[in-house]
């Protein structure tokens, strides 16, 4: 549900109850007009609530001059675990060549921990990147939680809700 008409400079979003996931994706113009995906933009990260808040009450300046005259940016609502939330964010720039999608993620932190070991404890409370794959009809969310990125530290399958791996 899309909620533009929405106070976004008043949204305030404080819980610790929740996970929240974040994938940003980068589309630019090419010769032919169409928006393409840059993949080497693309952002996989787990951020805090307050980076949450500031990237929503920021909605209403995209709208501005600033950003040039047909720029706009628009939020799609869902219901999550962290209750009815902008879960969508679309960011167009004034001259229309690029586009920002950014996708916000609610996992509850209770139902991970629910099934998690120490160590997924662990990878829960210092998680810094994530991954997401299809497998056996599920999403896996592969945590990360040093910068480099090169092995995963843990594994959550969100169809059965356990961990693997």
């Amino acid at each position: 549900m899309k909620c533009n008409n929405y106070n976004y400079e008043n949204f305030h979003y404080t819980s610790d109850s929740c996970l929240i996931l974040m994938s940003e994706v980068r589309y630019k113009k090419n010769d032919f007009g169409e928006m393409v995906l840059v993949p080497e933009e693309t952002k996989e990260e787990v951020v805090s609530s307050t980076f949450y808040t500031n990237y929503i009450t920021a909605i209403p300046f995209f709208d501005d001059d600033f950003f040039g005259p047909h720029a706009s940016c628009e939020a799609e609502w869902d219901r999550t675990p962290a209750g009815a939330v902008p879960t969508v964010i679309t960011t167009i720039n004034g001259a229309g060549d690029e586009k920002i999608v950014a996708t916000f993620t609610f996992l509850s932190k209770s139902n991970l921990l629910n099934t998690a070991g120490w160590r997924e404890k662990e990878i829960v409370k210092n998680a810094k990147y994530f991954h997401i794959e299809k497998a056996d009809g599920a999403d896996m969310i592969y945590f990360y939680t040093e910068s480099d990125g090169d092995t995963s530290e843990g594994i959550f399958d969100t169809k059965r809700s356990i961990w693997r791996g």
